[in-house]
């Protein structure tokens, strides 16, 4: 076991008695370097979603948590890359959110993440970690899918919330 892998067991074990939620956001780099004024922010995303639920394996045992419904923004939308931002630039536009389904469990020594893409994308994508930060109390995922046509990966940063049961707005 590594301290990601205990540290999903222990909102394993909440989660059998109050439904968590998730905190997610992910840093992305410009893959280039330009002269100005062609300004290349990089991207970010926030999102968040309610009411985990357990995975079980085919004994019953609870491995995992499963989130259905998470909504993503992510901070380049509507901005003019010409320039440097303005004042309100990299917004996070509410009326742009994307949605993914995550699903965490144990995988050996590592947290598997399984990510299903419900708005943007219908490609499912798996990743691994064993990265666990303590000093935040965060799951760690490197060469996470990059947002657009870029190659360039992302770090995916997890937290997880003790709320109990949600309903959506």
């Amino acid at each position: 076991m590594s301290l990601a892998t205990d540290f999903l067991q222990e909102w394993i074990n909440k989660a059998a008695q109050r439904e968590p939620s998730i905190t997610r956001t992910t840093a992305q780099r410009w893959p280039q370097i330009g002269p100005p004024p062609h300004f290349k922010p990089g991207i970010t995303s926030y999102g968040w979603g309610i009411n985990g639920t357990l995975v079980k394996d085919s004994s019953g045992h609870a491995i995992g948590l499963k989130f259905s419904r998470i909504e993503v923004w992510f901070s380049d939308r509507g901005l003019n890359l010409d320039s440097p931002p303005p004042d309100s630039g990299q917004q996070f536009l509410g009326t742009n959110a994307d949605r993914e389904e995550m699903t965490f469990t144990i995988s050996g020594d590592a947290v598997k993440l399984d990510v299903k893409l419900t708005t943007w994308s219908n490609k499912p994508f798996s990743r691994s970690t064993t990265v666990f930060d303590e000093f935040s109390n965060q799951l760690v995922f490197f060469n996470y899918p990059a947002a657009g046509p870029d190659p360039v990966t992302a770090l995916l940063v997890v937290s997880f919330a003790d709320t109990g049961a949600f309903g959506w707005v």
